[in-house]
């Protein structure tokens, strides 16, 4: 009894082993190490799935939205949106983009500083529309990470109206 045991426990430990061995040289592996505290950012898992763009904290996005610094984009849904936004927001919907984005070019340059949002840490939306945009030729895009739900219940002004990608 005590060598199937021995067994047992050997044959899991070469198991765990070869595991983690494969997972690190697969280029499709789960990353080990990953961003998993909402209040840095977006939450990812490292490796390939991390943020391919800058990311602004609260006091920063307060800074860019006082000083009116940046254009504010809601990636969220057109539903999303006309429920509350950050106020001069424009609507540029994930799922959306490909019939908005001619229209939201002949309205902006490359050259308009661009801060994104969607609801929180756990959306990739802000992050994904982002990258799109950097696509495009926007060349300074940022991500506000912790997005409308974290703007809205820190008291900050939020605003309701239809959506649009006019000012």
């Amino acid at each position: 009894m005590v060598r199937i045991i021995s067994e047992l426990i050997i044959l899991g430990a070469v198991s765990i082993v070869v595991a983690f061995i494969v997972n690190s040289i697969n280029p499709a592996g789960i990353p080990l190490f990953g961003q998993w505290d909402q209040s840095i950012g977006i939450v990812h898992a490292g490796g390939p799935c991390a943020p391919s763009v800058d990311q602004i904290d609260d006091i920063g996005a307060m800074d860019l939205y006082l000083n009116s610094k940046a254009l504010f984009i809601d990636a969220r849904s057109a539903d999303d949106f006309s429920e509350g936004h950050i106020p001069r927001a424009l609507n540029l919907p994930i799922n959306d983009v490909g019939q908005l984005i001619d229209a939201f070019m002949e309205k902006w340059q490359p050259d308009t500083r661009l801060l994104i949002y969607c609801s929180g840490p756990d959306c990739h939306d802000s992050h994904d529309l982002a990258k799109i945009l950097k696509e495009y030729g926007f060349q300074s895009v940022s991500v506000y990470s912790h997005g409308f739900d974290k703007w809205k219940n820190s008291g900050r002004p939020i605003e309701i109206s239809e959506p649009s990608i006019d000012e």
